[in-house]
């Protein structure tokens, strides 16, 4: 099957996207709490380790920029500790999450959506031909 259709259409995403869809609905039915209250904080959480990796990505980049004498037209404020202190605030954030008893399926379910995402990224890049 092809990543993307004639037409342009991103096949296997909008079968994931589906197909999460599907699961979602039918948890509905097995788990005692509200799929959409779920879902919606796994969302939160999704977002703090997102804002995390962005700010890893950051100070990677930069670093290597600097390495390779580019210039950079944006000068960010204290770096790197400023990125630095955000990604600790954020890990603070999810620690707390982590402690909360009310929070514990919605961060395990952001956990592992964070892993599948990471898997299926290693399996793309395992698969396609070193260019």
């Amino acid at each position: 099957m092809q990543d993307i259709a004639t037409n342009k259409t991103p096949i296997i995403g909008v079968l994931a996207g589906g197909g999460a869809g599907s699961v979602a609905a039918i948890g509905q039915f097995f788990l005692r709490q509200d799929v959409f209250t779920l879902l919606a904080s796994s969302i939160g959480a999704i977002v703090l380790f997102i804002y995390i990796l962005i700010a890893l990505a950051e100070i990677r980049q930069r670093r290597r920029f600097e390495a390779a004498a580019v210039p950079l037209p944006l000068k960010m404020w204290w770096f790197p500790w400023l990125s630095y202190a955000v990604i600790i605030a954020l890990a603070g954030v999810l620690l707390t999450l982590a402690l909360m008893p009310e929070q514990k399926n919605a961060l395990t379910l952001s956990a592992l959506t964070m892993l599948l995402v990471f898997g299926a990224l290693w399996a793309h890049r395992m698969r396609k031909p070193a260019a």
